[in-house]
């Protein structure tokens, strides 16, 4: 559900409330916002961040992505990202995320109209792509609404296939999984990630995906693996956003 800019504010104490013993895999959680502009003032929102992203170049150590949403649901909004990070991260980096959310309340809260803020864990067994490094232009983003009863048999099919997958001659698309674990909708989420270095970059390979899935575990298998996706999955979106470096923060080697 969408929520009022006083959000980002209130999401950074609950953050940073969270307990370090709930640790999770080095390096896997990123925190994410989901920006929606008020109407007729991108470019308002654009030269406030680009302040904004001086002063985490000026003081802060994480590397912060902007992407913007071309097509799909909430076309034209911004996704502002940070990734790479452990739960131990946030209370070393409390003071930093505290100066920074005041420095975006002078300098970009005034063209923000809603802001949806969320925190995922990257699922490195179920992927063949990780995220960090290099950039790509584009991505593809599909989201999955999951059923609570069938998540641990999507996961495990999604890990089956992707080591099958690294196996198997015929080329694969790289990809990521990411699971939803703050924020989002009340089921279960998880989000593949397609990263492109331009337009023509997503063209479909040759062969589809099951039957690459197919070649690898066999007819009786891959129907068995077709059977728990469409029992799992509720629904479906998707989105393809475009990286903008203009708008990051991404300090040397990250």
């Amino acid at each position: 559900m969408r929520r009022t800019a006083t959000v980002l504010m209130a999401s950074l104490v609950v953050l940073l409330a969270l307990p370090a013993a709930a640790q999770q895999e080095a390096g896997t959680l990123a925190q994410e916002y989901w920006m929606e502009v008020k109407p007729g003032l991108g470019g308002a929102f654009e030269q406030g961040y680009q302040k904004h992203n001086q002063w985490h170049r000026n003081n802060d150590s994480w590397p912060w992505e902007t992407w913007q949403v071309l097509v799909g649901e909430n076309a034209g909004s911004y996704l502002i990202r940070t990734g790479g990070h452990r739960w131990e991260d946030f209370d070393a980096n409390a003071e930093t995320l505290a100066a920074g959310g005041g420095d975006f309340g002078e300098n970009v809260i005034e063209s923000v109209e809603s802001i949806d803020s969320r925190m995922v864990r990257f699922l490195p067994e179920a992927s063949s792509w990780t995220p960090g490094g290099e950039r790509p232009a584009l991505v593809t983003v599909l989201e999955y609404r999951i059923r609570y009863a069938a998540a641990a048999d999507f996961v495990h099919a999604i890990r089956k296939i992707n080591r099958g997958l690294k196996k198997s001659a015929s080329p694969s698309r790289a990809a990521g999984w990411f699971e939803v674990i703050r924020g989002g909708t009340e089921e279960p989420t998880y989000v593949l990630v397609f990263p492109h270095q331009n337009w023509t970059d997503m063209t479909a390979p040759a062969k589809p995906f099951w039957a690459r899935v197919e070649e690898v575990f066999g007819p009786g298998e891959t129907k068995n693996l077709r059977a728990v996706y469409r029992q799992a999955i509720i629904s479906r979106r998707s989105m393809i956003l475009a990286y903008r470096p203009g708008l990051s923060s991404i300090p040397e080697g990250k």
